[in-house]
């Protein structure tokens, strides 16, 4: 068996390492179940380019739906906003304009979806929510921090 070359060797040692430090940095600031999801975050930083940071249209996006319309929200339900996540809504514009909202697919986990339709329908009511999905994992350390 021929032995690799130094350089080699030492290249080989160098990418494994840089691979390894990139694979453990890149998790730090991932959502799990070490933190807490906020629908607010999600959508300020998916939505609020069209929808708004309050939930009304943008002059960037002035066809939008307005999300603080309360019984439009009530309306549709959150099986449908669910959907126009996920998959997208048709033109608002006239015909031929190429205005839409994008589908967003499988872009957000399960516990994101539920956190962002809950900021969603909490723009047209405030005492709607949840603006933040805490997690067991969380709750727990909490609680236990708590009784320390």
């Amino acid at each position: 068996m021929r032995a690799i070359k130094p350089t080699l060797r030492f290249a080989a040692l160098l990418s494994i390492g840089l691979l390894s430090i990139a694979l453990l940095g890149a998790c730090t600031d991932a959502a799990g179940p070490e933190q807490p999801l906020s629908g607010k975050q999600i959508y300020d930083r998916q939505c609020a380019r069209c929808h708004g940071f309050d939930g009304r249209p943008t002059k960037a996006a002035p066809t939008a739906r307005d999300l603080t319309n309360r019984s439009y929200i009530d309306e549709i339900g959150d099986k449908r906003i669910r959907a126009a996540i996920m998959e997208g809504r048709p033109p608002m514009t006239a015909p031929g304009q190429t205005q839409m909202m994008p589908a967003f697919g499988n872009q957000f986990s399960e516990p994101e979806l539920q956190v962002l339709i809950g900021y969603v329908r909490s723009l047209s009511n405030p005492g709607l929510g949840p603006d933040v999905h805490v997690p067991e994992a969380v709750q727990a350390r909490e609680g236990a921090e708590a009784s320390e």
